[in-house]
Formats: structure tokens, C-alpha cells, sequence
């Protein structure tokens, strides 16, 4: 029996204890010697990493103590910090920063005592002698990085290359001969111009024939094939294309208008995989859908490998399978493998529990549309879905319009609970992938160069005209929502548009020229190129700022800020949160004690995404099905 019943009203099957009793979040993967280990974050265990083992049978193990914490903040962003060579674990440790060994009995001991020092990137030479890592000094005033190699017979660390702002992707020849990475200087990022280097590995201090091999790209991802032969990435193509060098000659593997690169925000990301038969497995990225492809690099053909998965990432090859992290709109985030002799697909792991059924299940649909300058802009849209609901004849769905963080990133149609929250009960879901956004080559992803704050807002305005146009959306109730990067969109919509009723902004940035003096190394020269050079282009910072433009702000939002943020400090919140009060628009602030740069916790998630129903039932007046805690809103009528 279906009931017709206003949007927003409908009785969920899908609580907000579910999006985090049985949910985790996965941080990399290591495939070797048969065995697969994976990091998952807990947030019941206050958003701890553990380091995870699983068998080809799903047998699941703990491998850590859980007074160990499984995370590396090195570039703030952290990404994979652990590593395996013969059974042996090597692991950074949250509290302190240095690299543990733990041995094949399960002992665990400290290996580094770097005082104000953090390792990433670890990576053991095959010979097991050395290992290799990314290292960032916090020992004076400037951040320092480079590389270092710890001499695994003595613990000595040794730093082997410096001078430039930022190292990543640190590998070694199968032979443990030669070893290779990518470096790159402000202000570009890694997905502007990098340069590729390979080294010979000496016995004395140092490395010797150091050689610089690609620039003038975003050159990332190397890797050496079992014959010692290097391979990398690079878009100097508009794409992200693989490439070999050999004989101090770049060769194509295989020219496509496809993404097997990605923008490397973190550390560890595994592209491509080389097969015993020569073939490289990859990543393909065709406007933010991913899938599997295998490339014979000697006949030039490439082959896609049919699975539904449409995100894909931390690719490895174990015997005969691709081993690898995915999602699709049906299958939570998962650990699978796929049996390249009988195609068979398998899923080992699951980091979140859908018990819906699939009749309650949105399955996004992509959309483009047009936006400034005759260009495209693209997203996907989740639509309202519940087996038992309706909405009434005479009225459009509410719908939420997300903005990814990064800016340069991308979201791809996957099943994600915190969207089937809000379309079991009867809200639209838009994940907008604007203008900036990888996924779809190098000419839309540059899109964003000194026009951050522009070309995103255009996107966000020609989309809310086009889900009203189309019939999709209640044009009372257009929310926009997003974190980080994507918090700045919200604000800057609700501050220069009109097109939106309310938001909810997640560590958002408000101030341009605050976050250009107050943030941390990474991104500390980020905003030169997608806004200009400050101070020179001084003026374009207040211009782009949504704390300077406060009284065309005439929009609710709701604000969520960590406490230990270093990339978006509270400040920036706080800022609007005032400016808001002053202006009697309905406001509403939680902030929470411990939580950085995204949250890890389960109460955290959980209060935050209450709040958020709470907050939009007020401002729209109508009555969630839902028994909900009270949040303070200022201002609300």
C-alpha cells in the first residue's frame, strides 16, 4: 500500500544509528604474498584506524593492538602510512608520528624517534634492507619535506632528497636497484605540474644518478613492471594517460580520452597493476564513472572488464586477481576481487550494512547541463525513493543540492547512506561535480584556474534554474550543502545567489584572504592559482569572500566545524556564524570537541546529520516522521 504523503514526511526505514552502527570507513589497502590488509576507520571506536586482515574466504582479523591508531598527518591530509614486506608490518601511529614494525608473532615496536617529525609513504625495498618514506619536519617555524630511508638494521634515518615543497608515490625496482618518485614546488599542486625522477639506490649515503624523467605535467603514480621497467602517469595528453620509460625515452602505453590518473590529494593511491602475461590492469575514469580495464601494451588494445561497480580504486593483483576497494549505486563500499580467468566477481568486505530493500534504493541518475559560456557542467541526482511513499499530486520534491570538497575532486553515482537518509524520506539529492572537478579531463578540471569562487557558482545557479525548469525540484525548498571547498560554495551561493532557500555548510570557508594566511602547507599556495597571488590580487580575495558580502546574505544555514581543524580553522565559521546573528537570519552552530578536518566519530556523524533534518523541518515547516533532539536555531521566527 503506497501513501501519498508530503516530501520530507515520509516514515524512513533508515535511521541515523544505521549510517554508523555497522558502518566504517576504508583508509588503503596492501595486497602481498597472498595476504590482504586494509585500514578501517571506527567511528565507534572515536574514529580510530585499525589494521585489518582478510582471506580470500572473508575470514576477518585484527592485526593491531587497539591502543594503536593507524594514521599519518603528513601534508594534513595523511593517505596510506603502512606497509608490508614478508610478513612484516610497518605502520605510522597516530599519537606520535613515527613508523612501528609489527613482527610475525604480533609484537609491536617503535622503530623512529623523530621528535616533531610525521612519515608517509612507507616503502620497503624488495631486498627487505631499507625502507623508503615521505617525511615532513615540524621542527621549526617552516614545514619541511623530503625523503628519507630508514636503515632497517639499525633504525638510522637517513634524509636522501630535499629541496623541493612536497614529495609523494615513493617505489623501488623489484630488483632493489632504483628508486623512483614525484616532487613538485609551489604554488602548483600535484595536479598541475610535478616532476618524475628515478634514482640508482646506494649502499654509501644518498642516492646516486639521479635522474629527472617527466615535467612540464602532472606527472604522478610511478611504478616499476616486474622487468624493472618504469611506468607513470602523466595528462600531458588533457588526459591522465600511462606512459614507460625506457633507453631515457618517454613512450604512450596506450593514448585514450580516459582518466587512469587521479589528483593525488593522499598518499598510496594504486592506478594500475601489472599482470604475469604482461597486460597492465588500470583504473578508467569516464566522466566520474570508474572501471576496469586491462591493456595489452603490445597489440595496443584495450579491453573493459564488466562489473557494476562504478568507483573503483586501490588496485592490486593477487595470483590470478584484481584485488580492489569499489562501490556502485547498489553496493556499499567494499573490498572485491575479480578472477581473471572466470570473470568472477566477489566481495570480501563490506564497510557499510544497507539492510533496505532495493525498491528503497535511489539509483542516481547523470545528468548535464548547460551553464556559462556554452559550456557543460555535470552531476548526478539521487530522486526521492521509498517502497511505501509518495509524494502529493500537486507538489515537487525538496532537494539537496551537494558540493564535493577539494575543489579538485570529483563524486561518482555510488550507494551512499548519508543520501539514502534523506531520499527515503522524500528529498532529492544533486552531487554536483562543477566546473574544476576531475573526471573529466584536463580541460574541465582546469576550468578553475584564478576562477574559483566563479566558474562553481556559475554551475550552482544554472543547476538550480535547471532542476526547476525540468520539473525535478521545489524551487521554496533548493538546499545546497558541502564541506570544505564545497562549504565555500554554499556560502557563496547563499550569499551572491538567489536561487537557493537554505544550507548546511561543513567546515566551509568564508574568508579568502584568512584561509591564504592561516592554513597549512599543502595549500598554503593553492589559492594562487585558482584565485590569483596574494597579496597582489588582494582585491579578488574580498570580492570572492562571503564574510565581506554579509548583507546580500538573506538565506538560513546550518554550520559544522571540528575544533582541531588546521585546514579550515573554526575561525572561518565562527566569522559567518556572527555575521549571520547580527543580521537576525536564522542560524544554527555545532561545534565539536576533537574533530578535525572531516568527522570520524559516531556521535559526531550522527548529531550532525539529526541536526541537519531538524534544522531544514524548522525552516520549512513541516514534520519529519523522525523523533529528533532539539538544536538551537537564533533568529528562527
Amino acid at each position: 500500500m503506497v501513501t501519498k504523503s508530503p516530501y520530507g514526511t515520509w516514515k524512513s526505514p533508515l535511521s541515523s544509528d544505521d549510517l554508523i552502527q555497522s558502518s566504517f570507513r576504508f583508509s588503503f589497502m596492501h595486497v602481498a604474498n597472498g595476504r590482504i590488509l586494509f585500514g578501517e576507520g571506527r567511528p565507534q571506536e572515536k574514529g580510530r584506524t585499525a589494521l585489518v586482515e582478510i582471506s580470500f574466504n572473508k575470514k576477518q582479523k585484527d592485526l593491531l593492538p587497539k591502543e594503536y591508531n593507524m594514521r599519518t598527518r603528513v601534508h594534513e591530509y595523511g593517505g596510506k602510512c603502512f606497509t608490508m614486506h614478508e610478513d612484516v608490518v610497518y605502520f605510522v601511529n597516530l599519537e606520535d608520528q613515527d613508523i612501528y614494525k609489527m613482527d610475525t608473532d604480533g609484537s609491536v615496536h617503535r622503530i623512529t624517534k623523530q621528535k616533531d617529525y610525521r612519515f608517509a609513504d612507507l616503502c620497503v625495498s624488495p631486498d627487505g634492507r631499507f625502507l623508503f618514506c615521505v617525511a615532513e619536519s615540524h621542527e621549526n617555524p617552516k614545514v619541511e619535506n623530503m625523503l628519507v630511508r630508514v636503515c632497517l638494521s639499525s633504525n638510522d634515518v637517513e634524509i636522501i632528497a630535499s629541496g623541493y615543497d612536497f614529495y609523494s608515490s615513493v617505489v623501488v625496482s623489484p630488483d632493489s636497484k632504483k628508486i623512483a618518485w614525484f616532487s613538485w614546488n609551489q604554488p602548483n599542486m600535484a595536479w598541475d605540474i610535478t616532476e618524475l625522477f628515478v634514482a640508482d639506490i646506494s649502499d654509501k649515503k644518498g642516492l646516486t644518478n639521479v635522474t629527472l624523467v617527466a615535467s612540464g605535467s602532472s606527472c604522478i603514480l610511478p611504478r616499476f613492471s616486474k622487468e624493472n621497467v618504469l611506468h607513470f602517469i602523466s595528462d600531458s595528453s588533457g588526459y591522465w594517460n600511462l606512459y614507460k620509460y625506457t633507453e631515457e625515452t618517454i613512450h604512450p602505453i596506450y593514448p585514450i580520452d580516459m582518466e587512469i590518473g587521479d589528483p593525488c590529494w593522499v598518499f598510496g593511491m594504486k592506478r594500475y597493476a601489472f599482470l604475469e602475461t604482461g597486460h597492465i590492469a588500470c583504473i578508467g575514469t569516464k566522466k566520474a564513472v570508474d572501471s576496469l580495464y586491462i591493456i595489452d601494451p603490445h597489440s595496443k588494445k584495450i579491453v573493459r572488464i564488466d562489473t557494476l561497480f562504478t568507483q573503483v580504486s586501490n588496485l592490486y593483483v593477487s595470483g590470478d586477481h584484481l584485488v580492489f576497494h569499489a562501490a556502485s549505486p547498489t553496493q556499499p563500499s567494499c573490498i572485491a576481487t575479480y578472477n581473471l580467468k572466470n570473470k568472477e566477481v566477489r566481495v570480501l568486505k563490506e564497510f557499510a550494512t544497507c539492510h533496505l530493500d532495493k525498491e528503497d534504493i535511489s539509483i542516481p541518475v547523470a545528468v548535464s547541463f548547460p551553464t556559462e559560456g556554452g559550456k557543460t557542467a555535470y552531476g548526478f541526482y539521487y530522486p526521492p525513493t521509498n517502497k511505501n511513499y509518495t509524494g502529493l499530486d500537486d507538489e515537487k520534491p525538496p532537494v539537496i543540492v551537494n558540493c564535493h570538497g577539494g575543489p579538485t575532486f570529483h563524486v561518482s553515482p555510488v550507494l551512499q547512506m548519508k543520501h539514502l537518509y534523506y531520499t527515503t524520506r522524500g528529498f532529492g539529492v544533486f552531487e554536483l561535480n562543477y566546473s574544476g572537478s576531475s573526471g573529466y579531463g584536463s580541460e574541465y578540471r582546469n576550468r578553475l584556474r584564478k576562477n574559483w569562487g566563479v566558474v562553481d557558482l556559475h554551475d550552482c545557479e544554472n543547476l538550480a534554474h535547471y532542476l526547476v525548469e525540468k520539473g525535478i525540484a521545489d524551487p521554496e525548498r533548493l538546499i545546497i550543502k558541502g564541506g570544505s571547498a564545497g562549504g565555500y560554495s554554499v556560502l557563496c551561493a547563499l550569499t551572491y545567489l538567489d536561487c537557493y532557500r537554505a544550507g548546511a555548510c561543513y567546515y566551509g570557508v568564508a574568508d579568502m584572504e584568512a584561509l591564504a594566511k592561516d592554513t597549512h602547507k599543502l595549500e598554503e599556495k593553492y589559492l594562487d592559482l585558482i584565485i590569483g597571488p596574494y597579496p597582489d590580487d588582494k582585491k579578488t580575495y574580498i570580492e570572492r569572500s562571503p564574510i565581506h558580502s554579509c548583507g546580500k546574505l538573506s538565506c538560513p544555514i546550518i554550520f559544522f566545524q571540528g575544533t582541531e581543524d588546521k585546514c579550515v580553522p573554526p575561525e572561518q565559521s565562527d566569522m559567518m556564524v556572527e555575521a549571520l546573528k547580527k543580521k537576525k537570519i536564522p542560524v544554527s552552530y555545532l561545534l565539536f570537541e576533537g574533530e578535525g578536518h572531516g568527522f570520524r566519530m559516531a556521535e559526531s556523524i550522527k548529531t550532525s546529520i539529526e541536526a541537519e533534518l531538524y534544522f531544514f523541518s524548522k525552516i520549512f515547516d513541516f514534520t519529519p516522521a523522525d523523533k529528533l533532539k532539539k538544536v538551537q536555531i537564533d533568529n528562527l521566527p
